[in-house]
């Protein structure tokens, strides 16, 4: 078809620029194209109609057959398109990956019968590869021209079209996933785009996030899309700058994405829908951390929501799978995940006074009615980072005045991860232990010098370990702990040590281990002075005798 020969032709070009440049760099030549200075020239005064005339006027002049003469050396195949057919190849290829896109949407439901069906999948079949073939060539163009001038006009009327169709065919979000496909390529490509367009990139992402919030595949690619902008604009500003560097643009788009996550916990905090304003948060926050502290109450409030439905969840998760519809609970358990991963990046949570009370009280009912292994383990990362953090264990008093965790709170949380040992999740347990370890091993670095004696019973536990080394580690800071004469271990052993917290096993062998620990391996085994001697010949003789 035509478009198959339009695409021929732009891979020849692209193919014979990419020659180019590497024959240029071979011979160490610059590779810069001459585009770039045409391409602002261009933008201040020249018009798309007198760029198409300059270069039809520019491959008019040869005559048809005709061979240039090399100049300088210089062979023929040294062609350096210029910006007007750098311009025009790239946007076409846009133009090309936004509607293969809308055709494999519209063909999507085409077809009821055998024929028509199996006609449908091979037409289908046809464009997903016309689509795949040009976003490669489009990627590869970028490449190759990273300053070219780019139109956002293109992506605004093919999702202007697509919402249109959108009413008579819903699988018409295929085309929506394909323009945003298309967009972060370009996104990721040319940064300085993003920046130039970003008001209109604004403008045209945010009625497709709000409208479409309900379909996840949409969500998550408009949240990468806005998390690559994000990244982008974090950058600091190079030196030399034309536009004061990208990173000019960085609150603007920051206060963008913070009004999107407002309006989305808002707008639907009663139907429940949250998945968007969480993944976009995710999306974000490691390149704005800001948004977190933005956010922070209305985060928690939805993890303590997550929380109280997990364990009603997971007790119906068995039935659910069973009818299949064990997706509800995957999400479930995703988003208590997702959350739990963004709680683990704001190290001023705990100073929020509104925000500490229901995230604890979250935390404590995930310990107690999960049997989720992945939630668990956000569970753990996320309570030990305060636990071995020094700015979180600062607070030693009962009432810590919203900074850190208090000296019992921190004791709480150790024997309520206890629990962990019934999951029979052997990874689980061992990183719940060697954070206790850490405790023990490090008391002035972690400030646990009073905590140590209440958390006891989970020093204990690591007593029975199933990992050998690591039940070594626990017995050597057990035994450096106590007294190397047996006297002292004895007392101990009879009198000191509470043994409750081992006796759901055969604590016998930890108490055996303290006593043989005393012994020094490498001395000779000798019997005490006259104790176990047999009498010599003369005074056996002289006793019968007697």
């Amino acid at each position: 078809s035509t478009h198959l020969i339009a695409i021929d032709l732009t891979a020849l070009v692209i193919k014979w620029e990419q020659q180019r440049q590497a024959a240029a760099a071979a011979a160490g030549v610059g590779t810069a194209s001459t585009h770039a200075g045409g391409k602002r020239a261009l933008a201040e005064g020249e018009g798309e109609a007198e760029a198409a005339k300059r270069m039809r006027a520019a491959s008019g002049n040869a005559a048809p057959g005709a061979t240039a003469a090399p100049a300088g050396g210089a062979a023929e195949d040294d062609f350096t398109p210029s910006a007007a057919i750098v311009e025009i190849v790239v946007n076409f290829l846009i133009r090309i990956s936004l509607a293969s896109g809308q055709d494999t949407g519209g063909q999507a439901q085409a077809g009821s019968g055998s024929a028509s069906a199996t006609q449908a999948a091979a037409t289908q079949k046809a464009g997903l590869a016309l689509a795949t073939h040009s976003s490669e060539l489009l990627r590869a163009a970028l490449k190759l021209w990273p300053d070219v001038n780019l139109k956002l006009i293109s992506f605004e009327k093919q999702l202007l079209l697509v919402e249109k169709q959108l009413q008579q065919s819903p699988e018409q979000l295929l085309a929506v996933l394909s323009v945003l496909r298309v967009l972060q390529t370009v996104v990721a490509a040319q940064p300085r785009f993003a920046s130039r367009q970003l008001p209109a990139l604004h403008a045209l992402l945010q009625p497709v996030f709000l409208q479409h919030a309900s379909y996840a595949k949409v969500v998550v690619a408009i949240c990468d899309l806005l998390g690559t902008l994000m990244a982008q604009l974090a950058e600091p500003a190079g030196e030399g700058s034309e536009e004061g560097g990208i990173s000019a643009h960085y609150g603007l788009h920051a206060r963008f994405v913070s009004s999107l996550i407002q309006a989305t916990f808002t707008a639907h905090e009663r139907d429940g829908l949250l998945f968007p304003a969480v993944h976009l948060l995710d999306a974000t926050a490691p390149h704005c951390p800001e948004l977190l502290d933005a956010h922070v109450v209305a985060l928690i409030k939805l993890l303590h929501r997550l929380a109280k439905d997990h364990g009603t969840r997971g007790a119906r998760s068995e039935g659910e799978k069973k009818e299949g519809r064990e997706s509800d609970v995957d999400s479930g358990s995703a988003m208590l995940r997702t959350c739990l991963r963004l709680l683990q990046q704001m190290p001023r949570l705990l100073d929020v006074a509104e925000a500490r009370k229901p995230c604890f009280q979250a935390l404590v009912l995930l310990i107690d009615r999960s049997h989720d292994v992945e939630v668990l383990s956000e569970v753990l990362k996320t309570l030990a980072g305060w636990l071995l953090s020094p700015a979180h264990a600062a607070a030693q008093g009962a009432q810590t005045g919203g900074s850190g965790l208090s000296l019992k709170e921190r004791a709480n949380f150790v024997l309520k991860l206890l629990q962990l040992e019934s999951l029979h999740a052997p990874e689980l347990q061992r990183r719940f232990l060697r954070v206790v370890h850490s405790l023990y091993s490090h008391p002035a670095a972690h400030r646990a010098h009073e905590l140590l004696p209440k958390i006891e019973r989970a020093f204990m536990a690591g007593l029975r370990a199933s990992d050998p080394s690591l039940r070594a580690e626990f017995f050597a800071l057990y035994d450096g702990s106590i007294g190397r004469s047996p006297r002292q271990r004895v007392e101990y052993i009879l009198q000191l040590q509470d043994w409750e917290s081992l006796a759901g096993t055969f604590w016998l062998r930890q108490a055996l281990e303290l006593l043989l620990t005393t012994v020094d391996a490498e001395a000779p085994v000798r019997p005490a002075a006259g104790s176990l001697r047999l009498p010599t010949a003369q005074e056996a003789r002289a006793g019968l005798v007697a």
